[in-house]
């Protein structure tokens, strides 16, 4: 019922404006939200090893299969976590400058 009514609110929040595209997004989206049902438990998420979810873990999860040498020097300095991620978009070559 309450996938219904979010469907219905954003049907009438975007009738007048929608293109073709985005009346196929809606349509999909529709869809999707047919198959949603709310519970009154909270959400809770889980890493593939069972662990609860968070940043650390992911990272860790990932850098597992990083096997490049910098990471450790970027990410286990000793410097602001501004910096760390500035180095790190500098290797990446991913400045917005």
């Amino acid at each position: 019922m309450v996938a219904t009514i979010m469907q219905e609110g954003i049907e009438l929040a975007l009738r007048n404006r929608l293109t073709t595209t985005a009346i196929a997004e809606l349509a999909s989206l529709n869809t999707s939200l047919q198959d949603c049902v709310l519970l009154q438990v909270p959400d809770t998420r889980r890493l593939l090893s069972g662990s609860a979810f968070s940043t650390r873990g992911v990272y860790a999860a990932l850098s597992e299969h990083l096997s490049d040498p910098m990471l450790a020097a970027i990410w286990d300095s000793k410097v602001p976590k501004k910096v760390m991620i500035f180095r790190w978009l500098f290797y990446l070559d991913r400045l917005n400058t």
